[in-house]
């Protein structure tokens, strides 16, 4: 506000008048030098007048008075100068606000001490904007041309308050609106703004020059060493011969930046125009590092010591591939997979296609599984916050539990669909988040089987205070197996609740029926609900009550009214460059004798949802 206001101030640019004429250098504001143990002048000061209180902020903020009040000044001849600055500041940014005949008259008490000092302000009203004209110097533009030439064009209304910051921000949208319009080269060159005093209004011309038109050229780059070409032509959206638009260049620049590949970009246009009327663009980059190893450490009461390792290629095949093989190790599972995925499938921009291979072996208190999943997908984004795909996979497992060992072997259509506005990936402050899961899977499972799982998920994260240093988290998830009976689903499929990310306090899996053995059984159906208050206490630490409630049912339909498995406990946050690291210990509140345990502790990176 005080930038804009001083931005304005100079009427030799606004073309404000004589009365609105910036301030000289004698006008400036010195601070008065003294001897250090000379005579000082110690005063308070006070603005009045004013009722907006946006306005009598900005006014405190601009004021010279208060910013020197620990530096009083060497006479009282040396306070009168430093109130009249004051009143000649005060009033830029007066004017600055749209009151153009405001008045800011000082008022020194010199009969008591400290002196007192008063900025009597009288606004007066408002003046609002009537004309913003734009004016194109030799050669102008055809009449017909869509370049912007008054207020609407520029996003303006009439009557609107004539705000110093409304209008520079106006200005320089002239020249951003000829970019946009086929104009590369055009600029604001000059403006006046003359003031109305007896309408209370404001007027504004800008001079402005076009340049000639273009269309977009060849675009070449500069720069590649492993990334192809080819697919980087593939992201270009705009077409050669087509009008010149600078936001196009801009997207350009931002979906390069987007792939990761580069850690370097500049998209530059020509400096002149072709005789063709065709303007090329250069597109220079620097290529990143595209391969990466990485290492990651988890605990938890429930299912001890775990640790992963990958590799990383974000450049398998030249365009933009991603390769990742990752091996998890921990007490109670073990895996090694790989992950591939390539952008721009069949050539449609936010399509990605996915594969995923798997193995590994499980040793759970409901069953102990050794297999290994296949599984392809089309994943296509639908908007700026939702994605969905659709793929199939097929899976073997042998399967133990409490009534013996089995094999399984399905083949499933899984589709999937999500929802993300959150503003960060470990640390959401801010936003939501959908699942939707739906997968139909037909198979053997000790004789032919044929079942559907489904699963929904929501995340919500709202700010309490606005540096969004308290937050308040919450989530739900609700689950339904149809088409089987709970004990015809192989085990690794049912739903089961307990544990980190489902309900703490709990041990993994056991939020739900258990045998004679006091195993869990799994469920057909799952209801969880989570709620916690994420408070950050300084820069580096935080802490997290919270308390979550679940279950996994027999029935085909979950009863969140019914007896959930509740759990509550308390999180320390250590905000680390990489992201919130988490130390959580939490209590079963429904705790069984032989089954829970009396607390259970987790250690990991990123919140619990």
């Amino acid at each position: 506000m005080i930038v804009a206001a001083l931005l304005l101030s100079g009427c030799a640019r606004l073309g404000f008048g004589d009365d609105d004429a910036a301030p000289s250098a004698q006008g400036s504001v010195v601070p008065d030098v003294a001897p250090l143990d000379g005579p000082r002048v110690p005063y308070e000061v006070s603005i009045e007048g004013v009722e907006d209180a946006d306005l009598q902020t900005a006014l405190e903020e601009a004021s010279r008075l208060r910013q020197l009040q620990e530096d009083p000044p060497a006479s009282m001849l040396a306070l009168r100068r430093r109130a009249a600055d004051d009143a000649d500041r005060l009033g830029r940014v007066l004017r600055s606000q749209g009151h153009y005949a405001a008045t800011v008259a000082p008022v020194i008490n010199q009969d008591i001490d400290p002196a007192e000092v008063t900025l009597r302000v009288d606004p007066g009203p408002v003046y609002g904007i009537v004309a913003f004209d734009v004016e194109y110097v030799d050669p102008p533009p055809p009449a017909d041309a869509n370049v912007p030439r008054d207020l609407a064009a520029l996003g303006l209304e009439r009557g609107q308050p004539a705000l110093a910051a409304d209008v520079l921000s106006a200005v320089a949208r002239v020249g951003e609106a000829l970019r946009n319009q086929g104009y590369p080269f055009g600029k604001a060159v000059g403006h006046t703004a003359r003031v109305d005093h007896a309408e209370r209004t404001m007027a504004v011309t800008v001079k402005a020059e076009s340049g000639p038109s273009a269309v977009f050229g060849r675009t070449a780059f500069e720069g590649l060493d492993s990334v192809q070409e080819d697919y980087l032509r593939r992201l270009i959206e705009f077409h050669q011969g087509a009008p010149y638009d600078q936001r196009e260049v801009q997207d350009l620049r931002q979906t390069l930046l987007k792939t990761g590949l580069f850690q370097a970009i500049s998209v530059d246009p020509a400096e002149t125009v072709g005789a063709d009327g065709a303007l090329p663009l250069t597109v220079t980059v620097e290529e990143a590092d595209h391969r990466s190893i990485g290492v990651g450490a988890r605990f938890s009461s429930s299912l001890g010591l775990g640790a992963d390792v990958f590799w990383e290629h974000r450049n398998l095949l030249g365009e933009d591939e991603d390769f990742r093989a990752q091996l998890d190790v921990s007490e109670r599972a073990q895996t090694l997979g790989a992950d591939f995925s390539k952008p721009l499938f069949l050539n449609r921009r936010g399509q990605f296609l996915r594969a995923t291979l798997e193995g590994g072996t499980e040793e759970f208190e409901a069953y102990d599984r050794t297999g290994i999943l296949a599984e392809v997908s089309v994943e296509r984004r639908l908007s700026p916050t939702w994605t969905a795909s659709v793929g199939t996979n097929i899976e073997y497992a042998e399967i133990t539990d409490g009534e013996g060992t089995k094999q399984s072997i399905l083949w499933g259509l899984p589709v999937r669909a999500w929802r993300d506005d959150t503003d960060n990936r470990l640390d959401p402050r801010d936003g939501s988040r959908l699942n939707f899961e739906v997968v139909p899977y037909t198979g053997v499972y000790d004789g032919s089987i044929l079942f559907a799982r489904n699963r929904a998920e929501g995340r919500l994260y709202y700010p309490l205070t606005d540096d969004k240093w308290t937050v308040l988290a919450g989530r739900v998830a609700i689950g339904a197996i149809v088409g089987a009976g709970r004990r015809d689903v192989p085990p690794d499929k049912r739903f089961y609740a307990g544990g980190g990310g489902s309900v703490r306090g709990y041990g993994y899996q056991l939020a739900t029926d258990i045998d004679e053995n006091n195993d869990p059984i799994g469920g057909k159906s799952l209801f969880e609900i989570g709620l916690e208050l994420r408070r950050q206490i300084t820069e580096t630490i935080g802490i997290v009550p919270f308390i979550e409630g679940g279950r996994a049912f027999s029935d085909q339909i979950p009863n969140p009214a019914g007896d959930l498995f509740w759990g509550a406990g308390i999180g320390v946050r250590y905000y680390s460059p990489v992201g919130p690291i988490r130390f959580d210990v939490a209590v079963p509140l429904d705790r069984r004798e032989n089954v829970d345990d009396p607390y259970q502790l987790y250690i990991s990176l990123g919140q619990a949802f």
